[in-house]
């Protein structure tokens, strides 16, 4: 009798054990799960992102949503100021974390010779004489301005005619002048200017490059950096040059 009650009794206490044992187990579990469920903040890709878009567009494609800490990627955005000046290197789907990797800053590319086309722009090339390009200091990823002079029969204008286009691609080149005699057919030195236009502005643009083709018109480009002051743009006429 007395055996039995004593192994009665060792069997509660294994039992007992074994129920605090797997308590414990269980509640340490759970620690280690919370550990590496710690919700944290992070950007996440609602709409599609063109590959090119500027950072400074970004945020109209994306949402903050909160997620397991141990499930956000180590090189995540955390400041969208910090994508100021750079533009997205490749095409962003709805569900991607925004992640600096995926980012870079247009002259860097351009020194690779690899400048993104933003989206809904197409590429259209000028052939313009050095000095009507900045002497050659443009190069790609370069932001530039356009003015124009259109040479009328009456009267003569020149005005900026776009600002902040930006340079996919610049190749030297050399044209000869038809008019040339024998006696001088040296050629004249080119520049080819390869630039991101909406439609419209493209359109502007080849209308007066034509004009320019049949010395009705010229286009000089200036370089144009974060700096620059684009107000005070007016149109300049022979009669209103000293005005």
């Amino acid at each position: 009798m007395r055996i039995r009650i004593i192994g009665a009794l060792l069997a509660l206490v294994l039992a007992v054990a074994g129920t605090i044992a797997v308590v414990l187990y269980v509640r340490d579990a759970d620690v280690r799960a919370a550990d590496g469920a710690a919700l944290a903040s992070v950007y996440v890709v609602e709409t599609t992102v063109p590959a090119g878009t500027p950072g400074e567009e970004i945020g109209d494609y994306i949402r903050v949503v909160r997620l397991a800490a141990n499930a956000i990627q180590p090189d995540h955005v955390t400041a969208l100021r910090d994508l100021e000046g750079l533009v997205a290197t490749v095409e962003l789907l709805p569900g991607d974390q925004l992640v600096e990797g995926r980012f870079a800053d247009p002259a860097d590319l351009a020194a690779q010779g690899d400048v993104l086309v933003p989206d809904g722009m197409q590429e259209v090339t000028l052939a313009l004489p050095v000095e009507q390009v900045v002497g050659g200091a443009v190069r790609g990823g370069s932001s530039v301005g356009v003015v124009v002079t259109f040479l009328g029969a009456e009267s003569t204008v020149t005005q900026f005619a776009l600002d902040d286009v930006l340079v996919t691609r610049v190749q030297a080149g050399d044209n000869f002048d038809p008019a040339a005699t024998e006696e001088d057919t040296a050629p004249v030195a080119t520049i080819m200017v390869t630039l991101a236009l909406a439609t419209a502005d493209v359109e502007r643009l080849v209308f007066a490059a034509e004009l320019q083709q049949n010395n009705a018109a010229g286009i000089w480009l200036t370089l144009q950096p974060e700096s620059t002051d684009t107000s005070g743009s007016r149109p300049v006429t022979g009669d209103a040059y000293f005005g």
